[in-house]
């Protein structure tokens, strides 16, 4: 059988996406706290055209779109991410830690039913909880697993026991709740080429990332809250990023990507960015 994925940027095949029919920010991260103290709002005509823009981009680069019906009780939808991780047997399928986002989880299993096995599932107890924008790849053997604001402990144990049954250790990497998932602090977007916040992180994981010889884009702290970690590689050298992440875009060029550039202003209000809005099911290598 050949594998689904066992990285994060070999060439993306196919994608699981959903629209934005019933997003709304609810008060639960940083980003999305603060435009609701300051009375701001996406505009919902402006957030259906970015995510057409943002699709767009994706089905230029040859990848198929598998989509998942929006539910009117689940405004957060649109961050597919988070629904769990794609592994090389099936999808790992998560637990969230919000209310306001449980039961999104089936909503993808039927998306996926027939299309993409679903290999295991984190299962809801008390205390256990784990989101897939936690969840990132270092190379085919070896994954970061982050605790912040939503994978908890004991979600993070299940994952790390889980994922050993297919050969995949499990790095935890705990950092301040207010960064909310690992994919807002470091993101890996070509072969060992990583976009990171190293004050969030832990200094033995920057020593390890580093011994394993990633080129790290560094960050600071105030581009977190802007999604400037937050992209997503579609092939090995190349990236899907919003068009604000100047800084970002500019080092990766340098580096020899090519960046894809897409207007995400409103939907980045919610406090997720690129990599938060897709959930790949089938790369290449």
């Amino acid at each position: 059988m050949t594998p689904f994925i066992t990285n994060g940027y070999g060439k993306l095949r196919r994608v699981l996406l959903c629209r934005p029919d019933y997003f709304e920010l609810q008060p639960i991260n940083e980003i999305a706290n603060e435009f609701i103290r300051r009375g701001e709002r996406p505009n919902p005509r402006r957030v259906q055209r970015e995510h057409r823009e943002f699709a767009a981009a994706i089905e230029a680069t040859g990848a198929e779109i598998v989509w998942v019906e929006p539910q009117p009780a689940m405004p957060y939808q649109v961050f597919t991410r988070d629904v769990g991780v794609t592994t090389r047997d099936g999808v790992l399928l998560g637990c969230f830690f919000q209310p306001v986002r449980q039961g999104e989880e089936e909503a993808t299993v039927r998306a996926l039913e027939g299309d993409v096995p679903l290999w295991r599932r984190v299962k809801k107890a008390d205390g256990v909880a784990f989101e897939g924008g936690d969840f990132m790849y270092l190379d085919e053997r070896t994954a970061a697993l982050g605790m912040g604001a939503r994978t908890t402990r004991a979600g993070a144990e299940c994952v790390r026991a889980i994922m050993a049954e297919i050969g995949v250790e499990v790095i935890p990497v705990p950092f301040d709740p207010q960064y909310l998932h690992i994919d807002m602090v470091f993101n890996v977007v070509g072969e060992r080429v990583a976009v990171a916040c190293l004050p969030v992180l832990p200094d033995g994981f920057v020593k390890l990332v580093r011994e394993r010889g990633f080129e790290l884009i560094e960050e600071p702290p105030r581009g977190v809250f802007r999604l400037n970690c937050n992209l997503l590689a579609v092939d090995d050298g190349v990236v899907i990023s919003t068009a604000s992440n100047t800084g970002v875009n500019s080092r990766l060029r340098a580096l020899g990507f090519k960046v894809i550039e897409v207007d995400l202003h409103d939907l980045l209000m919610g406090g997720g960015g690129p990599h938060c809005m897709s959930f790949p099911i089938q790369r290449e290598g």
